[in-house]
């Protein structure tokens, strides 16, 4: 079919590209000398009509809803990795309230970078809401949507979270997912596998990474400490103070104790907990549970600041911050945030009913469980 080729070879460049009996067609085609690489045998003086219904296989259907989700789901992290290479690049801070080409943005970079890979890179960031793009006197030029404004410098910048979620040993972590979970060792989290030492001897080693893991741990307590504080009525413990270091007003004590042993807890009418108990497994928790069950009085409160992941019909099809964590948490060794089930469970063991828990809008790094003691 050599000679049909011939009449479509400049819209189908690509389509010759397959058939590897007309190599020479493809490369002609990119040394634009057709004389010269096309072999004598392909070459025809027919001009016999060609028919467009002959030979050609049917066209295909357009890809469903399914199809097309799974795709952008498999490319997640091409746009992970260009936010990251801006977020990197200060290309935010550069545009700033600006519309600004790709050379002009390269131009005023504090680094020689490739004014076209950036152009490349910005485009993709085009398709997720973090850029958009426009026409300035025939040329294509950027500006930041609301969501990228987010990533400029600044006390709410959320810049951090991209430089530290997509740190290089925490994106290599990833890399050790399925190792760790075909080792069948428990105690080898795919932080150390991928790193070759643990999360907290590497932070404590790297001042830059470390950086970024505060101010995201920074941008966060701001917000949960004042969700805690609004969710709750913290009226029984009006005028008390218990902060390590300070000296407490009259009628306060300081006690030291641990809430693995029920005699150092003192009698009690509320216990609180905050992001503690997503450090330990199950068999420890039930032991601080019931610790905490021996110190409360007979309407005491237990209340429990963790993330709490949705499961059931509610988890499917739903985006949530803590199930997101909760993997995290596993990359790097910190154990697990649990489920509405998996709590209510932990509560009924020790003796405790789960009473409630309270979502936080404005911090959706936690949720405000509340146990009563069974009856």
């Amino acid at each position: 079919h050599c000679n049909r080729m011939q009449g479509i070879i400049l819209l189908c460049g690509f389509i010759i590209s397959i058939r590897s009996s007309c190599e020479g067609f493809v490369i002609g085609f990119r040394r634009n000398s057709f004389s010269e690489k096309i072999p004598s045998q392909h070459l025809s003086s027919s001009t016999t009509p060609i028919d467009p219904t002959e030979d050609i296989a049917t066209i295909p259907p357009s890809l469903t809803s399914a199809e097309i989700s799974l795709l952008k789901l498999s490319q997640a992290h091409f746009t992970s990795q260009a936010l990251h290479s801006i977020v990197l690049l200060g290309v935010p801070d550069v545009l700033c309230d600006s519309i600004l080409s790709a050379e002009s943005i390269a131009t005023k970079l504090q680094v020689k970078v490739s004014s076209d890979a950036l152009f490349r890179i910005m485009r993709l960031l085009t398709t997720c809401d973090i850029l958009f793009e426009t026409i300035v006197d025939d040329k294509i030029h950027f500006g930041l949507t609301q969501t990228g404004a987010l990533l400029r410098t600044s006390d709410s910048s959320l810049a951090p979270f991209v430089r530290h979620w997509m740190d290089d040993p925490l994106w290599d972590s990833w890399m050790g997912l399925t190792r760790y979970m075909l080792s069948g060792n428990t105690t080898h989290y795919p932080f150390d596998l991928a790193n070759g030492i643990n999360a907290p001897e590497y932070f404590q080693n790297n001042i830059e990474s470390t950086k970024h893991r505060n101010q995201v741990a920074h941008f966060v307590s701001q917000r949960e400490i004042p969700a805690v504080m609004q969710s709750i009525d913290w009226s029984p413990l009006e005028n008390t103070s218990v902060v390590e270091g300070v000296q407490p007003p009259p009628g306060v004590t300081l006690v030291a104790g641990d809430m693995f042993v029920p005699d150092t807890i003192p009698p009690c009418d509320i216990i609180i907990s905050k992001h503690v108990l997503c450090d330990w497994k199950d068999q420890d928790v039930l032991r601080m549970l019931e610790s905490c069950r021996t110190a409360l009085s007979e309407k005491g409160i237990l209340i429990i600041v963790d993330a709490v992941l949705l499961d059931g019909p509610e988890a499917s099809n739903q985006w949530q911050v803590q199930t997101s964590l909760d993997v995290l948490l596993m990359l790097t060794g910190r154990n697990m945030d649990r489920s509405v089930s998996q709590w209510r469970s932990l509560a009924t063991s020790a003796g405790f009913t789960l009473d409630k828990i309270i979502s936080c809008p404005s911090s959706p790094s936690l949720n405000i469980t509340l146990l009563s003691m069974a009856s």
